[in-house]
């Protein structure tokens, strides 16, 4: 699963590179699977807020991230408010992976 390749990534390069290899898509649900993926194995991921920065990102160093069709390519990609809370929690509050600061950083 592309997920899984995605967190062992050792950095946003690399894991960009992972995205549009794998040709991962917002539409089909791949983007929920990564979050949901990071929730459940936060402790083996590496560079989580680069990442988390990441899927949101539409482009990155000029080339489109996500395969879907849109008719221009959005800067941000909201996750959403849901997505957002729960991973907060699971970082923040349970595992204790990240910082405050550092989830507010992710999510500018």
């Amino acid at each position: 699963m592309s997920a899984d390749v995605l967190l062992l990534a050792p950095d946003i390069y690399y894991a960009a590179a992972v995205i549009v290899k794998e040709g991962i898509s917002i539409g089909k649900g791949d983007r929920n699977q990564i979050i949901y993926a990071i929730k459940k194995q936060a402790k083996k991921c590496l560079a989580i807020s680069e990442k988390l920065k990441l899927i949101q990102m539409g482009t990155f160093m000029g080339v489109k991230l996500f395969k879907d069709k849109f008719k221009k390519v959005p800067a941000k990609i909201d996750i959403g408010h849901k997505n957002r809370y729960h991973l907060w929690f699971t970082l923040v509050r349970q595992l204790q992976v990240m910082t405050n600061e550092e989830f507010k950083g992710a999510f500018p």
